[in-house]
């Protein structure tokens, strides 16, 4: 029996639909159509949606915290790709360590890229 990519695809978005997650076809959000959320097709990341999601899971960041989240995952700096997956898993699953500055002194502090707590929050 072979097993197909777009069987896969099928399955994955029907489950996630079943959750509740909405679903759009990748050409209606293609850098050539009418309302892009990509500049090129080799974006992974829909940063839009990603900075908004980072925004609502993490309303206990400041501005500039949230920045260097987006940034140390939006910009994953191996050459590997390995490397940038293992990365980018334990940032999904530990969250993003980060500085911050409150009551005059600097602290760490936490930006979560999943709400495993509300998952209705995850888009």
């Amino acid at each position: 029996m072979t097993l197909y990519e777009s069987e896969v695809e099928e399955a994955a978005i029907q489950w996630l639909k079943a959750l509740g997650y909405s679903y759009i076809h990748g050409t209606e959000i293609a850098p050539d159509s009418p309302s892009p959320e990509r500049k090129a097709w080799k974006d992974v990341i829909l940063e839009g949606r990603f900075r908004a999601s980072l925004a609502a899971i993490n309303s206990h960041l400041p501005a500039d915290a949230m920045e260097e989240v987006a940034r140390k995952v939006l910009r994953l700096d191996s050459p590997a790709l390995e490397e940038n997956n293992h990365t980018f898993q334990r940032l999904l699953a530990s969250g993003v360590g980060v500085q911050v500055r409150k009551g005059g002194q600097v602290r760490g502090d936490i930006g979560w890229l999943v709400d495993f707590d509300n998952p209705k929050n995850n888009d």
